[in-house]
């Protein structure tokens, strides 16, 4: 047991780690955002995500949370699995809008 968890009375204590406010999409083959939703959402393993262009569907594989610490926060993950057709281009979808918050989250590394 690592001794710094240690409170005053010796019991096992940790500092929370928040939880971010967004959720990140991600194509778990290719390890490639797909999008990020503002807001933390848990879809079911099996549930469908309608892409468009191309409209294709994705299928939620597995959620992950990826670690935080007490001054950076916690982020779900949705791992799901994409058609090839969707990755047409070499960079992925441009068209997706990013607001510049979202923009500098993920130039800072936000998903690990």
């Amino acid at each position: 047991m690592d001794p710094s968890h240690l409170d005053e009375n010796g019991e096992y204590r940790l500092d929370p780690i928040p939880l971010g406010t967004k959720t990140a999409v991600v194509d778990g083959e290719r390890n490639r955002v797909v999008m990020v939703l503002d807001g933390v959402v848990v879809l079911p393993v099996g549930a469908q995500v309608e892409l468009l262009r191309p409209n294709v569907s994705a299928i939620v594989t597995g959620i992950r949370l990826l670690a935080g610490t007490p001054t950076d926060p916690a982020t779900v993950c949705v791992e799901v699995k994409v058609p090839a057709e969707y990755w047409g281009e070499e960079e992925g979808p441009s068209w997706i809008p990013l607001d510049e918050d979202t923009a500098a989250w993920f130039r800072s590394g936000g998903i690990g």
